[in-house]
């Protein structure tokens, strides 16, 4: 028991730790760039969205319309392939985040429950 707690706790969690800074740097980069992209080559639909930043105007209905948009069809009616591609990467990221913080939830409760 004594060699699980200490693979756990030397091993484990920093991979986890890690995986997590990890894909979070690489999220804001590539939402930076997604935001850059869109407001350049497609104003419009950037102003449609809230003109949607990290810091500034960054709200709830801000943050709703920018999920729609990245899951929804939006980006494929527009018929621009850079910015669905774009589109793809951040949903990619976003569930890849999501489950891998999910399952470091679950494993950090279930790793406190066997001590």
């Amino acid at each position: 028991m004594e060699f699980k707690s200490e693979f756990v706790e030397h091993v484990i969690f920093p991979i986890l730790g890690i995986t997590l800074g990890l894909g979070s740097i690489t999220w804001f980069y590539q939402l930076s760039c997604f935001f850059k992209y869109l407001k350049s080559n497609h104003p419009e639909v950037y102003k449609i969205m809230g003109e949607p930043g990290f810091i500034k105007n960054n709200n709830v209905s801000n943050n709703i319309a920018l999920l729609k948009f990245i899951f929804g069809q939006k980006a494929k009616s527009i018929g621009d392939q850079e910015l669905v591609r774009r589109c793809n990467i951040l949903s990619v990221l976003i569930f890849s985040l999501i489950s891998t913080f999910m399952f470091s939830t679950i494993f950090i409760w279930l790793s406190a429950k066997a001590s």
